[in-house]
């Protein structure tokens, strides 16, 4: 089941990661491996509180410069290039990183990555690769600092305490070591992948305590805590044991495991079957407080303006699409069942039920188990053989959310609940539309993926 789900997950992965900054120098600028291993380390340390999105466009405009300059990362540590580099950043984005808003630790940390032989380094170490790293990384760059406010800030991005779990740090070691699509093997002469520990961050120790432990309260960020699921996962895949760290991570990002148990849902995720924590949780008991939350957004809604300019959005070309053409009867506001009530609802003697949801940006990550939850109502009040016809409608969007929604389509068996899925963004006019493969196996939604890549 862990591989069914790497796979199908491998192909969205690059669209939600800094790993795939890598990857677009890779086809922007060229394939020299260092270059690649200096814009992967770099990708992975600035992965620190801040929305994917957000950094990601930041490196993807670094990434630009260059290829519009034709030149490669280490020209960057000119100074004559690094200053235009960043002005222009800054001009469109007014700063870098949350923490490192004029990129001060950037050249810093580039300049140690060139005039490091990183294959010696690596060889001469003694203990966990990672620990070794850090360190290096932080003496090297604390004394290149040129202020107290630079090397202070080191503090934030890297820590040098052996009990620290070095998420960021085993991030970089996974790109460079695992030679398996999407990570980059550039590493992987040097580092045996079975020797990796897990990038232990607040998604894996979450959902690890969960599945494996059956502990509904998540681990501690903690040394203990990779070794402990290192071994768990080295007791499943001996060989590559961090391979499944991204499927361990994705309940939480798309919002299906969250911090109450009582408050997740256990009975869409993907691994509910194999998880500990949910065999204990009674499914229908978190579906009626789903519901019961359902209903409060329903009344809130109901008077707020913006959840209406959306709605009334996707409503006008779902009308002129499907409505019309087909010769269904529809309502804003109708319950389906249990007080459930989709935005709105084409239910009548037509052979085709339709329902679409409009929320007002992609951060509802509960969007796709609400659309599921309304099919799934009306599947078991009707009996007639009917097609079903789902739609999300979203005012602003983010392409690592979009994503997410996506993924989260296809890994709660939405997908396989409905007839037709579309995702419509009403945010610019005309609305983009979206279609999502139903009735599949977790395979590839290709076309979903580019037409994203192409939004963002």
């Amino acid at each position: 089941m862990l591989d069914n789900l790497y796979d199908f997950l491998a192909s969205h992965y690059l669209n939600t990661s800094m790993l795939s900054i890598p990857h677009e120098y890779m086809r922007l600028i060229g394939r020299d491996p260092f270059e690649i291993g200096a814009v992967a380390f770099l990708s992975a340390l600035y992965d620190f509180q801040m929305r994917i999105s957000l950094i990601r466009s930041r490196f993807l405009e670094i990434i630009y410069y260059l290829s519009e300059k034709g030149i490669g990362i280490f020209d960057l540590l000119d100074d004559k290039y690094f200053k235009d580099m960043l002005g222009k950043l800054l001009e469109k984005t007014s700063f870098f990183h949350r923490f490192d808003r004029s990129a001060g630790l950037f050249k810093i940390l580039l300049r140690v990555y060139y005039e490091t032989d990183w294959g010696s380094l690596i060889s001469s170490m003694e203990g966990d690769i990672d620990v070794g790293i850090a360190e290096y990384i932080y003496y090297r760059s604390v004394f290149s600092a040129p202020s107290k406010e630079l090397a202070g800030l080191l503090n934030r991005f890297l820590s040098r305490k052996r009990s620290s779990p070095h998420k960021r740090i085993n991030l970089f070691i996974r790109w460079m070591a695992r030679d398996e699509y999407p990570d980059l093997g550039l590493w992987s002469s040097i580092i045996d992948k079975k020797c990796l520990l897990v990038p232990l961050g607040t998604e894996i120790a979450r959902t690890a305590a969960r599945v494996f432990l059956g502990r509904t309260r998540e681990l501690p960020r903690s040394r203990r805590s990779v070794y402990l699921v290192t071994n768990i996962l080295s007791g499943i895949n001996p060989e590559d044991p961090i391979k499944y760290d991204f499927v361990l991570s994705r309940p939480m990002i798309l919002g299906l495991c969250n911090k109450d148990m009582e408050y997740s849902y256990c009975w869409v995720c993907p691994l509910k079957n194999i998880c500990k924590a949910a065999s204990r949780i009674d499914p229908e008991h978190q579906r009626r407080v789903f519901e019961e939350k359902l209903r409060i957004m329903d009344e809130e809604k109901r008077y707020d303006r913006i959840h209406n300019i959306v709605l009334n959005k996707g409503v006008k070309y779902i009308s002129e699409k499907y409505v019309d053409r087909l010769g269904l009867i529809c309502s804003s506001d109708r319950s389906v069942d249990h007080g459930l009530r989709p935005d709105f609802f084409c239910n009548h003697s037509s052979p085709i039920t339709l329902v679409a949801e409009a929320k007002t940006s992609t951060r509802a990550k509960e969007a796709p188990v609400q659309l599921k939850t309304y099919i799934d109502e009306l599947k078991v009040r009707e009996t007639t053989d009917k097609k079903y016809f789902a739609f999300l409608i979203f005012g602003k969007h983010d392409p690592v959310e979009l994503n997410h929604i996506i993924e989260s389509l296809y890994l709660t068996n939405t997908t396989h609940t409905a007839d037709h899925i579309e995702i419509i963004i009403v945010e610019k006019e005309p609305p983009i539309t979206i279609n999502i493969k139903t009735k599949l196996t977790h395979g590839s939604n290709q076309d979903a993926v580019e037409q994203i890549r192409r939004l963002a």
